[in-house]
């Protein structure tokens, strides 16, 4: 990296360059530099706070997979906040590079002398690399899914992402001493621009180009999201995570069985499919940094008895881990604000449930303290930008304008800073104050009522039948093609079962086993599910309200397009539970069958209708995902590299607020 550092950047382009123009010296600094400060900075600072740590060990995973999704995340998230307080600072652009390499230096100097006080061998220690059998497969998947996405990037060249486009153009904004207060709350989310701008400086590339080289990186996407499942399943073995993790990557919406003309969402596949396998955005690093907060705190809340446990370091481990959580989940609102939503709702649900447990009272104190103090101290150095982008985009989606819209921009700014700060510091009181009661009040004998006995499988039944009856009346009313909708009830049947696809209603049909084997897991996962749904058809029922009982598909275009927009982002996250109710009845059903030594008659496996069926699902299983991938990477989407080096010579050439006329029919 050091010798690399002395290649000259690329000349003449900030923010795009044909590829073809990028020397080969150029092109090796890039790689140099993207792997090196992607790994090194991440691993010093784990060796600087978490020398021998144990996060392996609580998650139940090899070494090697921890460091492979915590070194990146790590690394950009605080390449990222550094470049947000020097630009704060008024560093000029030029010298952005030689303070985040020396930023580098002194990091991976601090660590080697640390670690030789620590331990007096620092490279002659042998490291021994273990894989297991899960992390084989998990690699495997992540190295299919790097292929599947640089293969179709080598076809496209560049994104095809307009919104990312625009949210690169704020790299242009960073070390300038002409940047207006304005132009951070313009750009959608400026805070991206600063993650993908430190990286330019080291790299020495444009922001696009980055972008596209980044795109293997899309393998976090499912390392992480197998720590949430692995998390979430941890008494469980490491294979209902694996096919957890499978279900929700491959999960597909029920586009050949339903397809209700509205759009409901713009591609055939979920949005999770779309971030982990056809690119990597500001999207994607965001639901990874909401997975990787919440895996580490449903790890930290489990209550380990082992003895080396009690000891300090140990501590400083769990302290040092509860801060790191509250740190990725304030990043993941700095980029993208919606994974928030989720990832608070898991957090109350587990207060409700766990608010006798002490443990778990002192680690969500820790934790929300943390999250507090983070956003405060991010929103001064940012501006503001961030408190007021959550007041504005909760307005937004109600489509209702800014509150004291008569004052100046400066002045609502304060009085809208200060009242998401005094409401976030009320919230923490109110927490440290049930704390202390619920303290107070611990050693109190609570005395149980006495427990009625209900018939869960009568009930399970009953909910199963009623959920039939409505899918059949889908079914039915999918044959008679009645998609615009007679009445909003026959709308929302159709949004909700379009977009609960084959995994989520196999899911809801085999619940039944998660509750046989988890009551505790089953009462989490189904209030998160049911809270999420809610939350997701909030915005119907508020259009609805507002519009005076109006049919729902006969909206104003753009309350429509809200209310959609919403449902899809909020839906998003409602494949996990289902992921992992689907995995947890599938195994299930297998191994009640190996049980019984159950073995299907070869004549039946050779029948045609057989053979047909397993055809049909394993085709409407994973076809959405090429026919999205051919949609979104068609030739009409591509950037060329004409068009690449006319986007150059613009930005080099007129003024960052020039307006260019386009024919929006050529975009």
């Amino acid at each position: 990296m050091v010798i690399t550092f002395f290649i000259p950047p690329v000349p003449n382009a900030d923010m795009i360059i044909e590829w073809s123009r990028i020397s080969l010296l150029n092109l090796f600094r890039a790689i140099v530099f993207l792997i090196g400060s992607s790994i090194i900075l991440g691993s010093c600072i784990f060796k600087i706070f978490l020398p021998n740590n144990t996060i392996h060990q609580r998650f139940g995973v090899d070494p090697i997979l921890i460091k492979l999704v915590f070194y990146p995340v790590l690394s950009f998230c605080v390449l990222g906040s550094l470049t947000l307080i020097l630009d704060l600072l008024g560093l000029e652009r030029t010298d952005f590079s030689i303070v985040l390499f020396l930023f580098i230096l002194i990091s991976y100097s601090l660590s080697l002398i640390l670690q030789r006080n620590r331990n007096k061998k620092i490279f002659l220690n042998n490291t021994k690399v273990i894989l297991s059998r899960s992390t084989l497969l998990i690699l495997f998947l992540a190295i299919s899914i790097i292929i599947i996405t640089t293969s179709i990037l080598l076809n496209a060249k560049y994104h095809f992402d307009e919104d990312l486009y625009r949210i690169l153009d704020f790299t242009d904004f960073v070390g300038r001493q002409d940047t207006e207060l304005g132009d951070y709350f313009y750009y959608y989310t400026p805070y991206w621009g600063h993650i993908t701008f430190s990286i330019c400086a080291l790299s020495g590339i444009p922001a696009v180009n980055v972008s596209v080289m980044l795109s293997p990186l899309i393998y976090l996407s499912i390392t992480s999201l197998y720590l949430l499942m692995r998390s979430l399943l941890i008494e469980f073995k490491k294979i209902y995570a694996i096919l957890s993790t499978i279900f929700a990557v491959t999960f597909s919406y029920l586009f050949y069985f339903i397809n209700p003309q509205i759009e409901v969402v713009p591609i055939p596949i979920s949005f999770f499919t779309s971030d982990a396998f056809l690119y990597f955005r500001y999207k994607s690093f965001a639901t990874i940094l909401f997975t990787i907060s919440i895996a580490l705190f449903l790890i930290l809340i489990k209550k380990r008895n082992e003895t080396h446990v009690k000891n300090l370091k140990q501590k400083k481990e769990n302290l040092f881990l509860i801060v790191l959580a509250a740190f990725f989940l304030i990043q993941c609102l700095m980029i993208y604000y919606l994974p928030v939503i989720p990832a608070l709702l898991l957090i109350l649900i587990l207060l409700v449930v766990n608010s006798r447990n002490i443990h778990f009272l002192k680690t969500y104190l820790i934790f929300i303290s943390s999250l507090t103090i983070f956003f405060i101290f991010f929103d001064i150095v940012g501006n503001k930008v961030f408190s007021w982008k959550i007041i504005s985009h909760f307005l937004y989606f109600l489509n209702e304008p800014m509150y004291l819209s008569d004052l100046n921009f400066e002045t609502r700014l304060f009085i809208n800073s200060c009242l998401i700060y005094s409401l976030l510091i009320g919230f923490l009181f109110l927490n440290f104050l049930f704390y202390k009661i619920r303290l107070k009040f611990n050693n109190l004998a609570v005395k149980r009522k006495k427990k009625f006995r209900i018939d869960t499988k009568f009930i399970f039944f009953l909910i199963s039948l009623i959920f039939l009856s409505f899918l059949i009346l889908e079914i039915i009313l999918n044959l008679i093609r009645t998609f615009r909708g007679l009445s909003n009830f026959t709308y929302i049947l159709h949004v909700f079962f379009y977009n609960l696809g084959f995994i989520g209603i196999f899911g809801i049909f085999v619940m039944y086993f998660c509750y046989l084997k988890r009551r505790k897991l089953f009462s989490i996962l189904l209030s998160w599910l049911v809270c999420l749904m809610s939350i997701a058809f909030s915005l119907y029922f508020y259009n609805y309200v507002k519009h005076s009982f109006i049919n729902l598909y006969n909206l104003p275009y753009y309350d429509f397009f809200l209310m959609t927009y919403w449902f899809n982002r909020i839906w998003y996250y409602t494949i996990i539970p289902l992921s992992i109710f689907a995995s947890i009845g599938l195994i299930k059903i297998i191994n009640y069958y190996n049980s019984r030594n159950f073995k299907i008659p070869h004549k039946v496996l050779k029948s045609t209708p057989i053979a047909i069926l397993i055809s049909i699902i394993m085709f409407f299983s994973i076809s959405n995902t090429i026919i999205a991938s051919i949609q979104l990477y068609n030739y009409a989407l591509i950037l060329n590299d004409e068009e690449a080096n006319i986007i150059n010579w613009a930005t080099q050439n007129t003024p960052r607020d020039s307006k260019f006329l386009c024919d929006r029919r050529i975009l």
